[in-house]
Order: structure tokens, then C-alpha cells, then sequence
């Protein structure tokens, strides 16, 4: 933290502070302002404000340093007993004012007791959006407290002033909103699965988020990946933020403006000079990052949603040439190999590039070509393109697929990724999902139900490696209900439910029930019906879901032929 100033006013009971939170991802755009105001319940006799190397009993003090570790200390006198001490906290990242006023209407006549229970309301108001029967308690204890992660992130920056909404806006300036404004979206992993149950539950606060994504585009100029506090931290790769956009628009979620959407999707993909577009131009002109095997296919994702969402608005000229230009990827594809491979500017593939390597784990060539994993854990995605994927080798796809689960092992938790499946990242996290598009739902039904025995616990450490804003987590939720969003699409895969009923609550005044009988049977499927009607085919699409409002599975202790074409 830098320009700390701590005032203390003794008369009001108050005490202010403000400063420049510089982390790992504020200081990429100049750290985060933050005001707060503390109010005691009762007066103090004195107080010292101090950091490592100076101290001062003044009213007003900043460290002369500028940084570090700032403290205060308040005498209350012998005769208090430091238990019957309370304190009252205003937070605001714009200004001392904000943080007044939302001392005031947050928390002033309530007691600490009338706080906790409005807390423990609203998060009952919240997880009680899905209500599940049956399982197991441990079931049940992990799939809410997964759901519980699925809702920590993003994070809410405005000051409510009357009806408008004051935050520090991307360009460095207070702003007003007729919304809410959230940040702290970390898109590339929670576009995946967590965004997808936004759409599904969170009707009424989505398109909130999505309207700050569009207003901190127009404030930066670039439609933001990682957007954290006040500014694009950027991290990770591709465009996340434009497959959040344009799922929402494939899934009619409204309360956005998705013209303009539309627009920033527009610029994103066919002009170049952003932050967050590395590559891109060679990905349009050449067809491919040489840079890297893993912005090809992030790129592809994107392109591809951009292109169902034009489909979607009438635009097929458009949906055709963005559609072209996502299955780019093949550029990558080594049928001799069966991956993925690194293709140099020249048009030489690099045949003989290591699978194993990863860029988590050594600093071989192969690392700088695959973010965060290897040529194994990037050989499945686009996932929006699954089919595609699935033929450029259909006769060996269902047996890469089941070697590379099997060689993921079932340790919980695992810090470094395996050679194989890995759980605790999100570039591979679908593949399980993948063999039902294969026409094998029946090993995604075994694969999606170890999983989610062995991957996550109610122990302390209950996930199998970083939740990255809920993404681990919602896998979890989507899982136990027994589908799985297809990101950057309107389409959902059908795998194993846990549950024997769940109703869930979209928060628009509509209901999605689900039941798999029989109660407590079998992991796999030998008949779905979806509003009534007989589903043949091992996925699902948001139309069904939207006009059916129920789910049925039967459930079977054996594989059974359903799904398969």
C-alpha cells in the first residue's frame, strides 16, 4: 500500500483512512484508491499511529516512506474491557465522502447481531435459488458450499448514491451509473461455467455485469479479460469477455445493451492496436499464432461465439467469415502426432515438440507454446467447436480421450498438473464432457461421477487446485444437476445428475425443475425428457430448457445405448 493517511477524530468517534492498494494486478494500471471511515461506539482517550520505522500521536500522519505497513493503536482506558469495543466500517474505492455515506446506509441503527442475521438472509435468499434432494450430506454439503464459491466473485465497487451509482471508472475518473458496477471478473476461467450459471440463476444481476464490462470498454478502449478493482489487470489470453457477451446474447438474457455489445465484438475481432489482442493479427492474416499453441485456440473459441452470435442477429456474412476464421486451429492439428503442435511462420509444424512438457513444469521449448499446461490439455479445446475437434480423428478420438482421463489420477488437490486430466485448471476441465459428443454419454457418466467423488471433499482443502473466482466450484453445481454448458454457445451436454430432484430458481419469477428416478439409482442414463418430450441425442440446447421447464432422467446401474447416434 502507498500514500497512506490515517486522521483520527476523537470527537466524532471517527477515524479515516485512505492509501493506493498496489498488488500483483492493481499496480499494472497505477493501484487501486481506497477510503474507508471506522466509527467506535464510544470515545478514546489516545491514539498512535506508527509503521516500521517512525510513530506519531497525531491527529493526522502519513508514514513519511509512503508505503509499507501502516498500524493504529486507540486507548480506551483501563476501565473498558476491549470486548465491549465496536466498530462500524465504511469501505469506498471513491473518495472519503463515499465511504461516509456508506457507513450511514449500510450499517448505522443496527447492531453487530442485526447485520450477521440481514447476512445470513440474503446468502439463504441466494443459495436457496437451487434446492436439491437426495445424495448423500456430504453431497449436499459440497454442492452448496460449491455454489457458495460460485457467488464470491465478481465484486461490487460502486457507492449507491439515491438512484445512481458512483465508481471509479476505467479511465481514472469518478463515474455515475444507473446500475450496479462490478469488477474483479476473472474471465478466462470463469467464462467457462460460472458465467454460464449466471445466466441460468442470476438473471436479475447478470446483465448488470455485463453492462460494466461494456462501460469499462468504452472508459479503456478494449473490451477487458481480467478486469480487477479500477482497471484491466489483463492477465491470461484471448477474449473471454466477448464469449461472456455473446452466450448471454445466444441465451436471451436482456437488461443490456447488446448492440453495442455486438459493436465492441465487432472491434475486438477485426481491428488490432488493444490490450489483449497479442497475435491477432497473424491468427486473421496467417491463420494461426506461431507464438503460441494456446492463443490460436482461445481465439477460436471467441470466433466462434462471435459467429453463432451473428447468426443469432441476422448477420451471416459475418457469422460465415468469423466462423472461417475459428477453425483456424486445424492450422495446429498433427495428425501424426494427435495433438496440437506449434506452427512456425514459415508454415512448418513442429512435429517432433514433446506432449509432456508444460509450462508449469519446465522450461523446455515446449513450455512457451502451451499456457499453463501442455499439448495434452490443450488437444480439446475449442469446446464450442467440439465437433470439429472430434473429427480431425474420429476413429482414435474416444481412445485419446479415455488414455489421457485415465493418466489424471485421483489425488485431491494436487498443486502441479498431471501429464493427463488435470481438474485444478480450466482449459481441460470439459473433456470428460467430450465423450458424449462422441456418441459415448456413457463414459461421460462414469468419468463426470469419479470426478466429482474424488476431486472435491468437505474438508478444508475440498477442490482440486485453484477455484479461480468459482470456476472449480460451479463445475461442481453443473455437474450434480446433471448438464454442462458448452461456453460461448446456446448448448448445453447431458452427463450424470447426483441429485434425485432440484428446482431451480432463475431469479426472473421462472423455475427449472429436474428429477432423476429412480431415487438414489444408478450413474448412468437410459432415457432424458425434457418438458415431456423424449431427448435422443446426449445434449440439450437453452430453447428446450427455456420452454420445457423440466428435466427428467432415468437412471440405469449399467451403459446403456441412449445418446448414442
Amino acid at each position: 500500500m502507498t500514500e497512506i493517511r490515517v486522521q483520527a477524530d476523537p470527537a466524532q468517534k471517527r477515524i479515516y483512512v485512505q492509501g493506493r492498494l498496489k498488488d500483483a494486478f492493481s499496480s499494472r494500471y497505477g493501484g487501486l484508491p481506497f477510503y474507508f471511515v471506522v466509527e467506535a461506539d464510544r470515545a478514546w482517550n489516545a491514539q498512535w499511529a506508527f509503521s516500521d520505522t517512525e510513530s506519531s500521536g497525531g491527529s493526522d500522519w502519513s508514514p513519511r516512506d509512503g508505503g509499507g505497513d501502516a498500524y493504529l493503536a486507540l486507548d480506551f482506558g483501563a476501565e473498558t474491557d476491549a470486548s465491549d469495543v465496536s466498530f462500524r466500517v465504511g469501505l469506498s474505492y471513491v473518495g472519503r465522502a463515499g465511504a461516509e455515506r456508506v457507513l450511514t446506509q449500510e450499517n448505522s441503527g443496527r447492531s453487530f447481531d442485526d447485520l450477521v442475521a440481514a447476512a445470513r438472509d440474503e446468502w439463504d435468499a441466494l443459495l436457496g435459488r437451487i434446492s436439491v434432494e437426495g445424495g448423500e450430506a456430504r453431497d449436499r454439503r459440497i454442492f452448496y458450499t460449491a455454489l457458495y464459491h460460485s457467488f464470491l466473485m465478481p465484486t461490487l465497487m460502486d457507492d449507491p448514491n439515491g438512484a445512481q451509482h458512483e465508481y471509479l471508472g476505467f479511465d481514472g475518473t469518478v463515474r455515475t451509473a444507473d446500475h450496479p458496477f462490478y469488477s474483479d471478473l476473472s474471465l478466462w476461467d470463469t467464462f467457462r461455467s460460472v458465467h454460464p450459471l449466471y445466466n441460468l440463476i442470476l438473471k436479475d444481476r447478470h446483465p448488470d455485469m455485463l453492462r460494466s464490462l461494456l462501460l469499462m470498454a468504452e472508459q479503456s478502449g478494449t473490451l477487458p479479460r481480467w478486469p480487477s478493482g479500477a482497471g484491466n489487470a489483463n492477465s491470461m489470453l484471448g477474449f473471454p469477455g466477448l464469449i461472456v457477451l455473446a452466450e448471454a446474447a445466444l441465451k436471451g438474457v436482456g437488461g443490456w445493451d447488446e448492440n453495442l455489445g455486438f459493436e465492441w465484438a465487432k472491434r475486438m475481432t477485426t481491428s488490432t492496436g488493444r490490450a489483449g489482442q497479442e497475435c491477432l493479427e497473424d491468427f486473421v492474416t496467417i491463420g494461426y499464432c506461431s507464438v503460441s499453441v494456446s492463443h490460436t485456440l482461445e481465439y477460436a473459441y471467441a470466433f466462434e461465439a462471435y459467429s453463432l452470435w451473428a447468426r443469432k442477429r441476422g448477420e451471416d456474412a459475418i457469422a460465415a467469415e468469423a466462423h472461417a476464421k475459428a477453425l483456424n486451429f486445424k492450422h495446429h492439428w498433427s495428425k501424426s502426432r494427435g495433438f496440437f503442435v506449434p506452427r512456425d511462420r514459415a508454415g512448418h509444424l513442429d512435429e517432433g515438440i514433446s506432449e509432456e512438457d508444460s509450462s508449469y513444469l519446465s522450461l523446455t521449448r515446449a513450455g512457451k507454446f502451451y499456457i499453463e499446461g501442455n499439448a495434452w490439455h490443450w488437444a480439446w479445446s475449442p469446446f464450442n467447436l467440439a465437433e470439429e475437434i472430434i473429427g480431425l480423428d474420429a476413429a482414435t478420438f474416444t481412445d485419446r480421450l479415455e488414455r489421457f482421463m485415465k493418466r489424471g489420477g485421483k489425488a485431491l488437490g494436487s498443486p502441479w498438473p498431471v501429464h493427463g486430466y488435470w481438474h485444478g485448471n480450466e482449459h481441460d476441465y470439459h473433456a470428460p464432457y467430450l465423450f458424449a459428443l462422441a456418441g459415448r454419454p456413457d463414459r461421460t457418466q462414469a468419468w463426470v461421477r469419479e470426478l466429482m467423488q474424488n476431486k472435491y471433499s468437505d474438508h478444508t482443502m475440498g477442490l482440486d487446485g485453484d477455484d479461480d473466482g468459482g470456476a472449480i466450484s460451479s463445475w461442481y453445481v453443473w455437474s450434480s444437476l446433471g448438464l454442462f454448458p458448452i461456453a460461448g454457445s446456446d448448448r448445453y451436454v447431458v452427463g450424470s445428475p447426483l441429485f434425485d430432484r432440484a428446482s431451480i430458481r432463475t431469479g426472473d419469477s421462472t423455475t427449472l425443475e429436474m428429477k432423476a428416478e429412480p431415487a438414489g439409482g444408478g450413474v448412468y442414463l437410459e432415457g432424458v425428457e425434457v418438458g415431456g418430450s423424449a431427448l435422443t441425442r446426449a445434449w440439450t440446447d437453452e430453447a428446450a430448457l427455456t420452454m420445457g421447464s423440466s428435466i427428467e432422467f432415468r437412471r440405469a446401474n449399467e451403459a446403456t445405448p441412449w445418446g448414442r447416434p
